[in-house]
């Protein structure tokens, strides 16, 4: 019985030692070859433009004006020269006045938007209010927002939306 117990164990082990002769290969008859890959990437000029929604203060018929400000962020890849940041005046514009509108109602509150907190520089689609070359950080620019009194409005929330425009190089 033992016979055969080592006979048989000594065809597994030759069995083992021939199977991994074919199947692992000799780390001495290895050999390497190498290469290079090249890795590139094509930046273009390119800006990208977001605004924080402009709120104005609870508007008075009987009072003066109602104010707001916002800021507006662009983000350019470096290098890339903005010529021009313009605002629209508005979905609800009637002969070149923004307009804010309270859905189901048909009056209107005029506003209008300026690059300055006095007031006394509009922003439309075509104003640019300082030039910007691109570097690492959005550059911020402030929006103000004005809507004389004395419109007599029903209650509600009125709204406008304005296209943004960024003119790069």
């Amino acid at each position: 019985m033992i016979g055969r117990l080592g006979l048989a164990a000594g065809r597994s082990a030759f069995a083992l030692l021939l199977a991994t002769s074919f199947v692992a290969p000799n780390a001495a008859a290895a050999a390497t070859a190498t290469g290079t890959m090249g890795v590139s990437v094509t930046v273009v000029d390119s800006c990208a433009v977001s605004a924080i929604p402009l709120v104005m203060s609870t508007y008075l018929s009987s009072a003066a004006s109602s104010t707001g400000s916002t800021a507006l962020t662009v983000t350019c890849t470096i290098a890339t020269a903005v010529a021009s940041i313009g605002l629209d005046f508005g979905a609800n514009a009637l002969t070149g006045v923004a307009q804010l509108k309270a859905p189901g109602y048909a009056p209107l509150i005029p506003y209008a938007l300026y690059q300055d907190p006095l007031y006394a520089t509009a922003w439309t689609d075509a104003a640019m209010p300082a030039a910007y070359a691109a570097i690492a950080t959005p550059a911020l620019y402030t929006v103000y927002a004005k809507a004389p009194g004395g419109a007599n409005v029903p209650t509600g929330t009125y709204n406008d939306t304005v296209n943004i425009l960024v003119t790069y190089v």
